[in-house]
């Protein structure tokens, strides 16, 4: 069953209505340690859409959660994952950096440019939950072609999902 979309954005889970391709994931973390292992399913499906979110899950578990609350993972076409995490700033929190504008610069640094999904975790105390992502962010992830954004998830554990385009508010 694809992720369900958000009611307004009239979406489903399957990027672009086309059939999934298989592809491998290869999950790079943004900290210094192995990388995920390599696995092989279909791309901005329910299954790459919760592999997205578990690489974000794993990102946070190593980190210490007084430095890091948000890492985000981008998803691109040939089916690699991009993880990382928010860069704070200790002082000044408007030049702090969002986890999603990492993950993509990382995607592009490995010259993944084409990107169709993303999805961010945040902590809350011992709690790691899907977190929308902010304005900011939604332009950014629209801006370099994201059709899928995990933004929810169901109570049965489905992942909701909506299109960036449909979390701004001007089109």
């Amino acid at each position: 069953m694809p992720g369900r979309a958000l009611p307004f954005s009239g979406r489903t889970g399957a990027y672009c209505g086309r059939p999934p391709a298989t592809v491998s994931l290869l999950g790079h973390l943004c900290r210094t340690g192995p990388s995920m292992k390599a696995d092989t399913v279909p791309f901005a499906s329910p299954t790459g859409l919760q592999a997205l979110v578990d690489s974000c899950r794993q990102a946070l578990r190593h980190i210490d959660p007084n430095r890091v609350r948000v890492a985000a993972a981008v998803l691109s076409r040939e089916g690699r994952i991009f993880t990382a995490v928010q860069v704070r700033s200790r002082n000044c929190s408007h030049c702090s950096v969002c986890a999603e504008a990492v993950a993509i610069g990382m995607a592009f640094t490995a010259r993944a440019f084409d990107l169709v999904a993303a999805a961010a975790v945040m902590r809350d105390d011992d709690r790691i939950a899907i977190a929308s992502p902010c304005g900011g962010c939604r332009e950014l992830l629209r801006d370099h072609g994201v059709d899928q954004v995990v933004v929810s998830q169901a109570e049965d554990g489905t992942l909701i999902t909506a299109r960036p385009t449909d979390l701004l508010p001007w089109p």
